[in-house]
């Protein structure tokens, strides 16, 4: 006979495969005891091992709570064998849910067919759940009724309304299961902490691997608890260097943001030094232009264009003016612009288009106006 201690959360402590795994040896329709105490977990987890435990003669034991989830595997126990602790047993059931933090992974919005399908999911799962009590027995009305309140059942109102057969009779390995259940559960947790991944951790320990020394598992329990407050205090020391790390990157983060604080703004200076340069530079080009100007013709014709122009650099307040526009911008020759200043040139001095076009690319001046 295969005996298993079942403790925890359906689907993370013990799960489909882990059960199999255990039962590989087995033939169907060989005797399985579980030993059962769980809140709960995943509904599809559990009617898959519900389906599982069918092909075998199973006696289930129920330690302490079995809620949710858990109430769907009990009820794989054979007919007549399904029994519940009188000192600490509970039966919650209640309507198939999903959980919400699961569905903030699945959906990233939910449409109108979501809905619908989340609906459908949750009726057949409920649907599921009315058929199996209803099998052993257990009055349909009185499913129905129960798992629309979420109902916790103490172990004689759980008998008395068919969803189990009976009592634990021993009452004495009752209270040793109950002790053995927090050992396996506390086991099971030491080897999920210390091998930091579910799928290679002992997520199912079964009767073999818990010894007995004195009968009640009383040394199992002590050594356990030693390493679990061992584990506890090496999870504190972990979170303490953790927040010390934190602290470290929060001031390196600070230091390397300053950083760029002062290179960014010694470019920007550096920047606004070099264009008030060269606008002091601009403002003598142009004025050194005026002073040139070899004709009264020239000399309009620059002021007008410094007056025309859009300005492309801006002089920093505070610079002399030297009496004109102290703004430049070059005009393409064969632009609007440029064929326009050109012709004005031409017909203020008397020559021809052409003649003009030859000045302003003989003209030093003119070239700092027009590009060729």
């Amino acid at each position: 006979m295969k005996i298993l201690e079942l403790s925890g959360i359906v689907g993370y402590h013990f799960t489909y495969d882990s059960i199999k795994s255990e039962l590989s040896k087995l033939k169907k329709g060989d005797s399985v005891t579980i030993n059962l105490r769980s809140p709960g977990g995943a509904a599809n987890e559990a009617m898959q091992i519900y389906e599982l435990l069918k092909d075998y003669d199973v006696t289930v034991n129920i330690i302490g709570m079995c809620a949710s989830a858990a109430t769907v595997i009990s009820q794989a126990a054979a007919k007549g064998k399904l029994f519940i602790s009188e000192i600490s047993g509970e039966y919650l059931v209640h309507q198939a849910r999903y959980d919400t933090f699961s569905l903030m992974f699945a959906y990233s919005g939910l449409k109108t067919q979501d809905l619908d399908d989340l609906k459908s999911g949750l009726e057949i799962s409920n649907e599921q759940q009315v058929n199996i009590f209803t099998d052993r027995n257990v009055k349909k009305e009185v499913v129905l009724d129960a798992i629309s309140n979420e109902t916790v059942f103490s172990p004689k109102q759980a008998v008395e309304l068919g969803f189990v057969d009976g009592y634990i009779e021993d009452k004495q390995f009752a209270k040793n299961a109950l002790q053995k259940s927090n050992a396996v559960l506390m086991a099971t947790l030491m080897a999920n902490y210390e091998n930091k991944d579910k799928n290679s951790s002992s997520n199912l320990i079964d009767n073999e691997q818990i010894s007995n020394n004195n009968g009640d598992g009383s040394m199992e329990i002590k050594e356990l608890t030693a390493k679990l407050e061992s584990a506890e205090q090496n999870l504190q020391e972990v979170n303490a260097e953790k927040e010390q790390l934190i602290a470290k990157v929060d001031k390196l983060m600070h230091e390397k943001n300053e950083r760029l604080a002062n290179e960014m703004k010694q470019a920007k200076d550096k920047l606004l030094s070099e264009l008030e340069s060269k606008n002091i530079k601009l403002e003598s080009e142009q004025k050194e232009m005026l002073d040139n100007a070899d004709d009264i013709a020239t000399v309009n014709l620059l002021t007008s264009l410094f007056n025309q122009v859009k300005p492309v650099i801006e002089v920093p307040e505070g610079e002399q003016s030297t009496g004109h526009d102290d703004k430049v911008t070059a005009y393409d020759v064969n632009s609007a612009d440029g064929i326009k200043m050109l012709k004005d040139y031409a017909e203020q001095n008397g020559v021809s288009y052409a003649e003009a076009y030859d000045k302003a690319e003989a003209n030093e001046i003119l070239q700092n106006k027009l590009r060729f």
